[in-house]
């Protein structure tokens, strides 16, 4: 059975997607741009330090929404664009956000248009998700 969670129903992004997918015993998180999750129409911040920020911010928001963490995340794909001037940066504000011996695998997609950084997917591990603790949920209102 699929479940999913929605942070703010009425934002731009609920209409295209979920903000967190559980079926079974997976978490899947796709999509997380340095957007505000509660208003989507707040301007993006300024430079690449402050997105990546930003994104991690709006992750751990999600991962809590699904009774998750930073630990539970084994995988994670990065769109970045102008990755060649911009992978240093993003690496200087993403360090440390994961515990040094929880360090999932990572992936930088180098892309051309859209937000200067965006962690597109997360897969989480099944045995972390109860997923009859989200029958019907759709998140904080």
């Amino acid at each position: 059975m699929m479940h999913v969670i929605s942070i703010n129903q009425q934002s731009a992004r609920a209409k295209l997607a979920s903000d967190v997918v559980l079926v079974n015993g997976w978490g899947i998180v796709s999509g997380v741009g340095p957007v505000d999750l509660e208003n989507d129409r707040v301007p993006l911040p300024e430079g690449i330090e402050k997105q990546t920020k930003k994104v991690l911010a709006n992750l751990e928001t999600l991962l809590k929404a699904a009774g998750l963490g930073r630990e539970h995340v084994v995988a994670a794909r990065v769109y970045l664009v102008e990755a060649p001037r911009l992978l240093e940066r993003l690496n200087s504000a993403y360090v440390g956000f994961f515990a040094a011996d929880r360090l999932p695998a990572r992936t930088v997609i180098a892309g051309r248009n859209g937000f200067r950084f965006v962690h597109p997917g997360l897969n989480l591990p099944p045995r972390h998700v109860d997923e009859r603790k989200y029958r019907n949920h759709r998140g904080p209102r």
